[in-house]
């Protein structure tokens, strides 16, 4: 029989999967602890706050991967049993962790603000209109109709090990690897995934990226370098690949709505940053001075100069 812990966690996390599934709109609980040790505990509001590192339309796949959910959860228990043996050594008291916090709530409320800003741009435009007109000013070239097998690493938090994992993969496969059984075991392309990382479809229907990747190569077998989409890091062997004719609006609409919206958040906060950002900073000269001919003075804590 499984300890009572591991009994809560094994509960929280299927109703967590199952509420991603079904798209429920019943949350849980913020205070109903998924796991805890020694006294130190993460709660569902533990999890959300970490969710807020990862982007929108990729959390509900975070959440819905047993594997890397269970590595999040256990890293958010070891920092907070490493938080509150710091809170009873009396680090929270100290100029060092004071200013460590300022930092963190500066940076955590200029990312929401821009969230924000993100938003309203979307808000304000009518995106498939302007898809629709970019579409037409400037119509894709003719088609492939390309088949490829990929392995997906999404970098979540940290893109450098999205991308070391990635170029691992490659060379396993290179290696003589099946690139079925690589993506059946690492790919973050749920969609693939069970079908060994296949698949197929006009070329202008995938990343811009994905597709030239795909038709620089030239037979079938061919692995291509490591490459990056907006989705994240890919890992892809050509199948085949066959030209066909020039792409409709609808073929391509999900994706140019896609970059749309980016071009028209972008622009938003942008524009919002050069107001906000209009006046001229006001310098403090005399500070400037005392730090350039003495650079330990910002270093030593005001305590030491008295």
């Amino acid at each position: 029989m499984p300890a009572p812990n591991s009994l809560v966690v094994a509960v929280v996390l299927f109703l967590l999967l199952a509420m991603v599934r079904a798209g429920a709109a019943l949350a849980l609980d913020d205070d109903v602890v998924i796991l805890s040790r020694g006294g130190s505990a993460v709660t569902v509001a533990d999890l959300r706050a970490r969710l807020m590192e990862v982007p929108p339309e990729d959390r509900a796949e975070f959440i819905a991967d047993r594997r890397r959910l269970d590595t999040t959860l256990r890293q958010l228990l070891e920092t907070r049993q490493l938080a509150d043996a710091g809170r009873r050594d009396g680090i929270d008291q100290s100029p060092e962790y004071q200013a460590a916090v300022r930092l963190g709530t500066e940076r955590a409320l200029a990312a929401l603000y821009n969230q924000k800003l993100r938003a309203e741009g979307l808000a304000k435009a009518d995106l498939e209109q302007v898809a629709r007109e970019r579409f037409l000013a400037n119509p894709p070239p003719a088609s492939w109709t390309i088949e490829a097998r990929h392995v997906l690493v999404k970098p979540f938090d940290d893109r450098n090990a999205a991308f070391a994992k990635a170029s691992e993969i490659l060379e396993r496969a290179r290696a003589g690897e099946s690139i079925e059984a690589l993506a059946a075991r690492y790919s973050d392309d749920r969609g693939s995934r069970d079908t060994g990382g296949l698949i197929k479809g006009p070329s202008e229907s995938f990343d811009p990226a994905f597709s030239a990747a795909v038709l620089a190569l030239e037979k079938p077998g061919d692995l291509a370098p490591v490459t990056e989409t907006r989705f994240g890091f890919h890992v892809i062997q050509l199948v085949a690949k066959t030209e066909a004719g020039r792409p409709r609006f609808e073929s391509v609409r999900e994706q140019l709505i896609e970059e749309v919206a980016d071009s028209v958040a972008r622009r938003h906060i942008i524009a919002s940053h050069e107001r906000l950002f209009a006046d001229p900073p006001e310098l403090n000269e005399a500070a400037i001075e005392r730090l350039l001919r003495d650079p330990e003075s910002v270093v030593r804590p005001p305590s030491a100069n008295r």
